[in-house]
């Protein structure tokens, strides 16, 4: 395969990513050609050539069937979707290249309407194109496939989960997990600990640092004694002690089996003046594994999760938490559904827990069937090649 991206810090060459694949399963234009390139992790700075690190940028230029993908749909880095649009938009100014020819793609929700509101302010005409999608998704859905079949529909995934949760129950009513450390996840598990709710959690967290302690402590006003006592318990080991990988790429069937419900602890609380709404993978793990959960992430995150075809459950949860916008007291106002539904679980045997886990089929079985169809984001795909 011919080289496309020179090796550099800021972007790198990939054979296919998941855009590039639902792009070409409904792209009925062979026309169209990609000039492929995925975002990396570097130090970004302003005023950054990428162009000169595409070895076919003259094609982009020239060519009216060939575009640049600027691929940003691996990770959360949809709250600089800003910086990124001005990256792109210098670049297409010093090297002559129509901004049409350029596609950004994100798993910011919010980045078609950023786009619109940037372009409106620096009264810009010509619009890069911006393509936001649900992408964990699909990367939850192949390693169900992976794992499970071609053939483990909702039906079949309801009865195997059942009996996976009566064998693998633990009797811990919650999980609450924190791969890498982030500020809003060490405050979460440490209020199931305040609030004397983590007896009943599985709960993944890693020591945390002096310097990353302190400032949490401050950033959240936490009682500097019980945050210190807390913190001499870690790390909380209930899987595996690396915590140095976030493990994104594995299902951790085993850890929501275990369990009845997921507080699923997102990569993002704050929302930049809502201007992102992101899901990882963590969002839609509870939904391969038809496992109930709320989400400590954004304010609204939950509500908005239904915009997508998904339901939440409403019979079992109180969900008028995911509306408050200071993190700290949406996750403390979380935690008094948490409590509730811990209380309601405390007047029930083993055999009543797991039933009630399962209660809400329709919801489990729909979820999981958004999750697993292949044709989700179809239209929108469809839409978007036809306007190229």
């Amino acid at each position: 395969m011919t080289m496309q991206i020179k090796t550099n810090p800021y972007i790198c060459e990939c054979d296919s990513s998941t855009f590039t694949v639902l792009f070409n399963r409904y792209n009925k234009n062979n026309k169209i050609k990609l000039i492929h390139s995925l975002l990396q992790y570097p130090e970004w700075k302003p005023n950054i050539d990428l162009f000169k690190y595409v070895v076919d940028i003259n094609k982009v230029r020239n060519d009216p069937n060939t575009y640049f993908v600027f691929d940003a749909s691996t990770e959360g880095f949809s709250p600089f979707a800003n910086f990124f649009f001005h990256i792109l938009y210098a670049n297409c100014s010093q090297y002559q290249i129509d901004p049409r020819k350029i596609i950004f793609v994100s798993t910011n929700m919010k980045d078609e309407k950023n786009i619109k509101l940037y372009n409106k302010k620096n009264k810009i005409k010509n619009s890069i194109r911006v393509f936001s999608f649900l992408s964990f998704r699909k990367m939850i859905l192949d390693m169900v496939e992976d794992t499970y079949g071609l053939d483990f529909d909702s039906d079949k995934a309801f009865e195997y989960y059942k009996k996976s949760v009566k064998n693998s129950y633990s009797e811990k009513y919650g999980l609450s997990l924190s791969r890498v450390n982030r500020e809003h996840r060490i405050m979460a598990n440490f209020l199931l600990f305040e609030n004397g709710l983590s007896e009943k959690f599985h709960i993944s967290q890693d020591k945390v640092d002096n310097q990353l302690a302190k400032y949490t402590e401050e950033l959240y006003h936490l009682d500097k004694t019980a945050f210190e006592k807390w913190l001499d318990c870690l790390p909380l080991t209930i899987d595996t002690s690396d915590f140095d990988t976030n493990h994104a790429l594995k299902l951790n069937s085993h850890l929501h089996n275990s369990t009845l419900f997921q507080i699923v602890n997102e990569t993002h609380v704050k929302d930049w003046n809502r201007e992102s709404l992101f899901y990882s993978e963590k969002t839609f793990r509870s939904i391969a594994h038809m496992q109930p959960f709320v989400i400590f992430g954004q304010a609204g995150c939950n509500e908005k999760l239904e915009e997508y075809g998904f339901k939440l459950f409403r019979d079992q949860f109180d969900y008028s938490f995911d509306s408050v916008e200071d993190p700290k007291k949406r996750y403390l106002k979380l935690l008094e559904t948490i409590s509730n539904t811990s209380k309601d679980l405390d007047n029930m045997n083993k055999d009543e827990q797991i039933e009630w886990r399962f209660s809400q089929e329709k919801v489990l079985k729909h979820n999981f069937d958004c999750l697993m169809n292949i044709d989700f984001e179809k239209e929108k795909f469809i839409k978007f090649v036809e306007l190229l």
